[in-house]
């Protein structure tokens, strides 16, 4: 199992691979082995493995998913407060970020009311993850989290909230990037690229200057929230990525945002 871990930190994905590799091994007929214990029959557990991340995602629903042996159930104690966790990200120069799931949850039918929590909290900006919204194969259940979806885009906008997608990329079968011609995509791909440029550029600038979204110099030159917002986006569309992105914000240094953007524009001719 430790080889497949980063740094040594294994996830239930890590420890299931382990399993079904130790029953390949250990095992004359593996199938009928996970068949006995998932009280499945050994012929679909047979096709299932055919598909190993949709078998692997069988193995961890039934073992570690709540009703499963390996299930612990959490309790409060087992993790941070919402300002521990934000208190760790700003020392780290990141951002805050809520994150959404669907809109089906008892918490997230009340959407507005929670992010209005999070964001006197420090919430910065909202994850989503769109392909879960979208890539549904019930056209009814589509329907309905793609509606969703644009709900929370809207509602984004409305709190400038700046939008970070992505796709998990922590299980076999997930798409290496989001597909933004697909109709259920298209009318946000505008939100979603503004998101993507806010992150870039404060990244960058966090980077090259220690001049973050949390840092004191924007709060003194960009204390409302939509302008700060704006500024981050428009340093993300104007900065080339890697070094020579660097290298430009290094030569011009700290100086007002008017003063940065102006730069960057001129230098981009």
């Amino acid at each position: 199992m430790l080889p497949l871990t980063p740094a040594g930190n294994p996830t239930e994905r890590h420890i299931v691979v382990a399993y079904v590799r130790a029953a390949e091994r250990s095992t004359s007929d593996p199938a009928l082995f996970w068949g006995e214990r998932l009280q499945i029959p050994v012929e679909q557990v047979r096709d299932m493995m055919q598909d190993p991340a949709h078998f692997q995602n069988t193995v961890r629903a039934k073992l570690m998913k709540q009703g499963g042996v390996g299930y612990v159930p959490p309790t409060p104690e087992a993790f941070p407060t919402v300002p521990e966790v934000h208190q760790l990200i700003l020392a780290c120069g990141a951002l805050p970020c809520a994150a959404w799931l669907d809109g089906l949850s008892a918490g997230e039918q009340a959407i507005d009311e929670l992010l209005h929590l999070l964001m006197e909290q420090g919430v910065v900006a909202l994850n989503i993850i769109p392909d879960r919204n979208w890539n549904i194969r019930d056209p009814e259940l589509r329907r309905v989290k793609v509606q969703k979806l644009w709900e929370i885009v809207q509602l984004a906008q409305e709190l400038a909230l700046p939008l970070n997608i992505g796709t998990e990329m922590n299980a076999f079968g997930q798409r290496l990037v989001d597909d933004f011609d697909v109709p259920e995509m298209q009318p946000l791909r505008q939100a979603f690229l503004d998101g993507a440029h806010f992150v870039w550029g404060h990244t960058m600038l966090q980077r090259a200057l220690g001049l973050g979204y949390q840092s004191d110099w924007a709060r003194h030159h960009l204390p409302d929230r939509r302008a700060r917002n704006d500024f981050y986006t428009q340093v993300g569309y104007r900065i080339p990525p890697g070094k020579p992105g660097l290298e430009r914000l290094r030569s011009i240094g700290v100086t007002t945002p008017e003063q940065l953007l102006t730069k960057l524009q001129s230098r981009q001719g």
